[in-house]
């Protein structure tokens, strides 16, 4: 009990350091320096979309563009996968430059793209280009951390070893403590930013799950769940099998109504009763 108790609080603390230090080690880094226009240089204006294997945008990849080998400017891919970076240069350094565009992310293939003068369309002063670049995924390691961790913490809720809900926030909180303290000296140690993750949270579920489970409890005690697994019980005359095929029908009827999780939470109850009713395993 001491134990579980201990690592409870242990579990809370890591909690409140993901959220509490989430959002000032999850930004973008410092604001970019305003650089001063170069008086009739030319403007150079690149853009496009960073794509993974199957051609889904991939947010929040790094991309560096050098000239001649020397950083010029840096952007972060936005939800879309779309880049856009705009720098001057010189007259004159453009026509001979070697323009590299290099896009990085944790998981992914480091990509480099190399174009030159003649790639860009012109109009006066400026010089556009669109470019898509595809990003191969790798098996680094945030990749296998990822992967061990959620082993772990599903050991721990399939065998009850932790409560569900303490197992999730221990998981949480690892991946994000990794994130933002090896992550921060090695970019490949990076498993999820803090703005992602909060992104990822689908209130809209979580209040349908708490307000049908509200309406499941109060159902509960009206004896609901028992009246109907008593008029199935009635319909299927005692047989199993019969049981089973009227259950599956009513789901199906029930489903093209109602929500898969809404039909889930009612219908679990009264499968529940059905197998209390006939001694059976409701496993």
């Amino acid at each position: 009990m001491l134990f579980r108790k201990s690592f409870l609080f242990i579990t809370v603390l890591l909690g409140i350091f993901a959220l509490c230090q989430g959002p000032a080690l999850a930004g973008h880094g410092h604001a970019k320096k305003h650089k001063p226009e170069i008086t009739n240089g030319n403007t150079i204006h690149i853009s496009g979309h960073v794509l993974d294997n199957h051609k889904e945008p991939v947010d929040e990849a790094e991309v560096t563009i050098k000239v001649n080998g020397k950083i010029i400017d840096q952007a972060q891919t936005a939800h879309n996968g779309k880049y856009v970076t705009r720098f001057q240069l010189e007259k004159g350094v453009f026509q001979s430059a070697t323009i590299e565009v290099e896009v990085r992310k944790t998981s992914f293939k480091t990509q480099t793209l190399s174009v030159k003068a003649g790639d860009f369309a012109v109009k006066g002063n400026d010089y556009y280009i669109s470019e898509d670049i595809t990003l191969p995924r790798t098996l680094g390691p945030a990749f296998w951390i990822s992967t061990i961790v959620f082993i772990l913490i599903y050991v721990l809720i399939s065998f009850e070893l932790l409560h569900r809900t303490v197992a999730a926030m221990i998981g949480a909180a690892l991946m994000m403590l990794i994130s933002y303290t090896i992550g921060t000296i090695d970019p490949a140690y990076h498993i999820i930013s803090f703005e992602r993750s909060i992104a990822s949270i689908d209130m809209n579920v979580i209040f349908l799950l708490m307000g049908m489970m509200i309406i499941v409890g109060v159902l509960k005690h009206t004896g609901v769940f028992q009246w109907c697994a008593y008029f199935a019980y009635k319909l299927a005359r005692g047989r199993v099998f019969l049981l089973a095929v009227y259950l599956m029908i009513f789901t199906a009827v029930a489903s093209s109504f109602l929500d898969n999780v809404t039909t889930m939470l009612l219908l679990t109850g009264v499968a529940i009763e059905i197998c209390v009713s006939l001694s059976l395993n409701p496993l």
